[in-house]
């Protein structure tokens, strides 16, 4: 989670409820909010599986987990270290490694649990990104 990002009071509750009820190798996302220059716009990411796995495989419209909203079991974590040499792709490098390993069933709730702000002089903020 980015440091001017937020989520909503609720939300790790409702991630770790998700977790119970699905099983330990569940990794959980939620939908989220995207301000950008104060203007809010909700992004509906797939809520099951199958939809959202179909998206690491293609080469555009990709986003369909935020790595910002996952949680998942310490053991999985344990497992599947986070690394750091993949600057900038670090959490591409994780959701990937989890898919791959064909182990772990990924959700999102169909809520929007977090917050992405993205300031005024970002990158995504330009007009060629």
């Amino acid at each position: 989670m980015d440091s001017d990002d937020e989520c909503d009071q609720n939300r790790v509750e409702r991630q770790l409820e998700t977790i119970i009820r699905n099983g330990e190798n569940t990794v959980c996302g939620t939908w989220i909010k995207i301000i950008i220059n104060g203007k809010e716009t909700l992004k509906k990411l797939p809520i099951d599986h199958n939809e959202i796995i179909k998206g690491f495989n293609r080469h555009f419209n990709r986003v369909t987990f935020v790595a910002g909203t996952m949680m998942a079991s310490n053991s999985i974590f344990k497992e599947f270290k986070y690394r750091t040499k993949f600057k900038y792709f670090e959490d591409w490098d994780l959701l990937l490694r989890l898919y791959e390993s064909g182990r772990v069933n990924f959700l999102n709730i169909p809520e929007p649990l977090y917050s992405n702000c993205i300031r005024s002089k970002s990158t995504r903020t330009a007009e060629d990104w």
